[in-house]
């Protein structure tokens, strides 16, 4: 057995073993997010930022929302430039409010608004559209 044959043999253990726990991770990962999908709903949603302290930020972003009691996490709806967003401790500002008529072309027709922000980070607020029949879900959200 050469040096050649053991070097082989050990970069092929070390990757098998890579690829191994990188498998059990992935399987570990997706059954915890099913079983978190089980127990919070997820809808169609459009969310956009209400910071004006930055260019662009102020547009409608088309995905779904994962809503719990204290958390609603937004994932988009194509792959695309762009991170997932989760809102923690979050409080509901206000009531739901219908959409202007500029908003209609940026969104779907029927939606509800809802301005929502963190306890986490107070200065940051967004706007989360839903469907009427959505809205029941961000009712076990608290209100401020």
């Amino acid at each position: 057995m050469t040096r050649d044959d053991v070097t082989f043999g050990a970069t092929a253990l070390i990757v098998s073993s890579l690829i191994l726990a990188f498998a059990k991770y992935r399987r570990q990962r997706l059954a915890r997010m099913e079983v978190e999908a089980a127990r919070a709903p997820t809808v169609h949603a459009a969310i956009r930022r209400l910071d004006t302290n930055r260019v662009g930020i102020r547009r409608w972003r088309h995905g779904y929302a994962t809503i719990r009691a204290d958390e609603i996490r937004w994932r988009p709806q194509r792959l695309r430039p762009g991170h997932s967003i989760r809102i923690t401790n979050v409080r509901v500002i206000g009531r739901h409010r219908s959409m202007r008529a500029r908003e209609q072309l940026f969104i779907a027709p029927g939606m509800w608004i809802y301005r929502i922000s963190s306890a986490d980070a107070p200065d940051v607020e967004y706007e989360l559209a839903v469907f009427p029949d959505s809205d029941s879900y961000l009712n076990e959200i608290p209100q401020s």
